[in-house]
């Protein structure tokens, strides 16, 4: 059991120097540990016509999620739980409960970075904060914006990479003006400015050197 990732290993017991806290919100049903990985606490479960059921205390399985919205050289992967509550259900990125639970909440143009560079690796020892603007400029001087490397340079541009905070989406200058079918530049940039919305999201603009 040792030799696999943490977040594979559902065995009940602690792991060698693991805490646990409850996820904020979720007070009393789940719980994270510094090592990444989630407990659910033995509970009463609502099925319905079919009445309830004890479920036990137990380790959650994490999924793991794929993307490539960024085109890069791989396939992005990172680990999402997804919590039921009352037949609700809602999935977060578990390196963002590990950070909200163990550092502190993100800000606004923050996120969370992993120091080794492993995708599974969310204990709160391996997580950094980082503005969203120092994140992409990393990425880019090891590799990972190939496509924006790429169009860079044959088109001549300057490197900005425009950022859509509502959902993370990232847009190379001539993108925003295909995305939109017009030329929406502008208005960004005063909205940048004077740190407001634009086209329903609050945007950041970063020139990678």
């Amino acid at each position: 059991m040792n030799d696999i990732p943490v977040y594979k290993n559902l065995q009940i017991e602690d792991l060698p120097y693991e805490e646990w806290k409850d996820i904020l919100g979720y007070d009393g049903v789940y719980l994270i540990s510094n090592l990444g990985r989630i407990k659910s606490y033995q509970r009463e479960i609502n099925m319905g016509i079919r009445g309830f059921r004890i479920q036990p205390e137990r380790i959650m399985k994490q999924n793991i999620s794929k993307s490539n919205y960024k085109k890069t050289k791989k396939d992005r992967k990172d680990l999402k739980i997804r919590f039921c509550i009352d037949n609700k259900k809602k999935s977060f990125h578990v390196s963002t409960l590990v950070g909200n639970t163990f550092i502190r909440e993100l800000v606004e143009s923050e996120v969370y970075c992993k120091k080794d560079k492993v995708w599974h690796n969310n204990s709160a020892s391996n997580l950094e904060i980082m503005s969203i603007s120092n994140s992409h400029k990393q990425s880019y001087k090891t590799g990972n914006f190939s496509r924006i490397k790429k169009h860079l340079f044959v088109n001549h541009e300057s490197k900005f990479i425009y950022t859509r905070l509502s959902d993370g989406k990232e847009f190379i200058s001539s993108e925003l003006v295909k995305y939109y079918k017009k030329d929406v530049r502008s208005n960004i940039k005063k909205a940048i400015k004077n740190n407001r919305m634009a086209y329903k999201s609050n945007w950041i603009r970063t020139l990678i050197n």
